[in-house]
């Protein structure tokens, strides 16, 4: 395994904010994953712990139980962020595509920050407008379909 990173002098602030990015939706995913997997059978009375369950240590002051649910989730989080630093930010094209990318942010003009006030006051403007749309014709939609299912 090479543990050299690639062009490391380049693209650091995008490749570590796409890192961040990346391992915290890995971090939502495992986090989702162990409140989802039930942690005591619901058939059984008095329930008994799954194999997601199982305690196999208690943190003393904290009152946290460590299952094996808990670190399979951990487990599982450390290999994602692994595999994403291993290929997604040190890769050869993605690192390519990241480092480009920065470069080209840096070269952009951006407008002066009156225009940005004005473009974003427009949008909000606009879409204020599109959602009330929006909205007065799913009220008369709703009450054409009420009319015609009561009649």
């Amino acid at each position: 395994m090479n543990l050299i990173v690639y062009k490391q002098r380049e693209g650091l602030i995008i490749r570590f904010v796409t890192w961040v990015l990346c391992s915290f939706f890995a971090l939502f995913g495992c986090v989702s994953l162990f409140f989802y997997i039930p942690h005591q059978s619901i058939t059984d009375f008095p329930p008994k712990p799954t194999l997601w369950g199982i305690l196999i240590y208690t943190v003393p002051f904290f009152d946290f139980n460590i299952t094996t649910g808990f670190i399979f989730s951990v487990v599982l989080f450390l290999s994602i962020v692994i595999l994403i630093n291993r290929f997604i930010i040190n890769a050869t094209k993605p690192a390519d595509f990241l480092i480009e990318t920065e470069f080209e942010l840096k070269r952009v003009s951006w407008p002066p920050r009156n225009e940005y006030w004005g473009a974003s006051v427009a949008v909000i403007i606009s879409v204020i407008i599109i959602g009330l749309f929006i909205f007065v014709i799913d009220i008369i939609l709703s009450q054409i379909m009420r009319f015609i299912y009561i009649r």
